[in-house]
């Protein structure tokens, strides 16, 4: 028998799913949908449903992060449009070689970049922990090259035209939010305060010694508290997977006292 309207108007909007998806949940929507219109006594659809499944196509259609994971699409985005304007604006220095230089980047921060932009992109794709490995690496990689940038002065004549302590901080500070799971909004405020605190505390530090023309080892010690965090971050992110891994495996008391 022909569908009604209302199903092909249903049908069309669920084009929003990828073919996957519809192929094994399209039937079990539409059932839904048609009960609900014919319980209203509606002979199409509302513009709420339209809103809500064309937000769950695009949901389902690029790998979108779960319920808890979402907030750190915030940081990835910041963390991807810093990197293509640090590198596309800021180090892409090609017709020149300065000490520390990575082809045609003034400095190898640019393996942060590449990193932070993969890391954006598996947020989207993958929806798994591979954004937070990537995102934590990057960090890591960052603070690697603020410690060989800060000691490269005592260990040769040429310092390296490196990313200052500032942009050691930003960017790492980015990916340690980007690589950690936030289940509420005020914690990544808060993380969010920290790193723009950090920033500006190692801005002031480099004025503070710019006017004064000496070398201070603030800049060594700024660099060694944000590996101090990369690594309470990283352990913190491997205990709170475990634990999410426990608690699917026991299942949930609660859930099942209720079923």
């Amino acid at each position: 028998m022909p569908e009604s309207r209302l199903s092909t108007e249903y049908r069309k909007l669920m084009r929003w799913y990828p073919r996957q998806w519809r192929l094994a949940n399209e039937q079990a929507m539409l059932g839904t949908l048609l009960d609900q219109a014919e319980s209203e006594g509606r002979q199409e659809a509302t513009a709420a449903e339209r809103s809500a499944i064309a937000r769950g196509g695009i949901v389902q259609r690029f790998g979108l992060p779960v319920r808890g994971q979402r907030l750190r699409l915030v940081p990835l985005t910041a963390g991807l449009l810093l990197s293509v304007f640090y590198a596309a604006f800021i180090i892409w220095a090609p017709y020149t070689s300065y000490p520390g230089s990575l082809g045609p980047f003034a400095n190898p921060s640019v393996v942060t970049c590449a990193l932070l932009v993969l890391a954006f992109v598996a947020a989207l794709l993958v929806r798994g922990q591979l954004a937070s490995v990537l995102a934590l690496t990057a960090a890591l990689v960052e603070v690697v090259i603020g410690v060989l940038v800060s000691m490269h002065p005592a260990l040769g004549p040429n310092p390296w035209e490196g990313p200052s302590p500032s942009i050691v901080i930003l960017f790492a500070g980015i990916a340690i939010l980007g690589g950690a799971s936030f289940k509420q909004g005020w914690m990544m405020t808060a993380g969010t305060l920290v790193v723009l605190a950090a920033v500006a505390t190692a801005l002031v530090v480099s004025f503070v010694q710019a006017a004064l023309g000496t070398f201070s080892p603030v800049s060594s010690l700024i660099t060694a508290g944000i590996a101090v965090a990369i690594c309470a971050a990283i352990a913190i992110f491997t205990v709170g997977r475990r634990r999410s891994r426990r608690t699917r495996r026991s299942g949930d008391p609660v859930g099942s006292v209720e079923g």
